[in-house]
């Protein structure tokens, strides 16, 4: 390349590299809250289900014809309201996660945070069903109704467990950045129309992998589509007369723009 710029060296390198390693880290903090949340979701459900062993056992076990069905009531809804609390908490994190690598596909996640919601409400349809036919003494619907109840709790352990699960695998999802190449002339400081230059390459500081604008017929000549997180030493495809300098940059979230692109500006010389 001709008279191409020089890189900071070895520091500018090391601070590359832990600004990619902070927006990861970033991601998968998201993702651990939205875990925690999970976890937290399955320790109210056992809650959930001590509270109706309360009652069970009082009517059932010892014959109680007059249980305390409002205090269950209360109690067991209060339960529920908490996993609904935490249910907007697992969404708001993976929201958060994906804000910081737009190459997650969140739609599995959702679905099961979806089912805990939908498995929450159909409870507390169960619950009421339950003290009325306890209030009515009505064994047979009042053991049916139990029964469809703590169904609807294990399905909230279930899907929480997935949940936790596809946070995890979420984690595994390399950050995928797109970026936009801008030109500006060396000497007077003026923007150049980016497609002066026929091409444009980004060369992986770590692997030396390479990649370059316009693989495909009709792709902007100034556009890299998808390049994974990481170092890159970014370059124009020279002429015999003009061509560009070289800039080293760590693909971060905090460098997205909020049309979604990053924006490498690099110096344009011409002789």
């Amino acid at each position: 390349m001709k008279k191409t710029t020089q890189v900071l060296g070895a520091l500018a390198l090391f601070l590359s590299v832990n600004i990619t390693a902070f927006a990861q880290q970033t991601t998968d903090a998201a993702l651990s809250e939205m875990q925690s949340k999970a976890k937290a979701t399955e320790v109210k459900v056992g809650e959930a289900k001590q509270t109706l062993k309360t009652l069970l056992v009082a009517y059932f076990v010892t014959n109680n014809p007059t249980p305390n069905t409002n205090g269950f009531k209360t109690a067991i809804n209060g339960q529920l309201q908490a996993i609904d609390q935490l249910a907007q908490a697992q969404y708001d994190a993976l929201y958060k996660a994906e804000g910081f690598n737009g190459n997650l596909d969140v739609s599995n996640a959702e679905d099961f945070i979806q089912e805990i919601e939908s498995a929450s409400y159909q409870s507390k349809r169960k619950v009421t069903a339950l003290v009325t036919a306890i209030q009515n003494n009505d064994k047979q619907t009042a053991q049916t109704v139990s029964t469809a109840l703590k169904g609807q709790l294990e399905m909230i352990i279930q899907y929480s467990e997935e949940a936790f699960d596809e946070a995890e695998n979420l984690k595994a999802v390399p950050e995928i950045f797109k970026v936009r190449i801008l030109l500006v002339d060396e000497r007077s400081g003026q923007s150049v129309p980016a497609n002066t230059i026929r091409g444009y390459g980004a060369t992986d500081t770590k692997s030396n992998k390479f990649y370059q604008t316009g693989e495909r017929q009709g792709d902007p000549v100034n556009e890299f589509k998808a390049l994974p997180a990481g170092t890159y030493r970014f370059d124009g495809m020279d002429g015999y007369f003009d061509g560009t300098g070289s800039k080293v940059v760590s693909l971060s979230n905090s460098m997205v723009q909020a049309d979604g692109y990053i924006y490498i500006t690099l110096t344009y010389w011409s002789e």
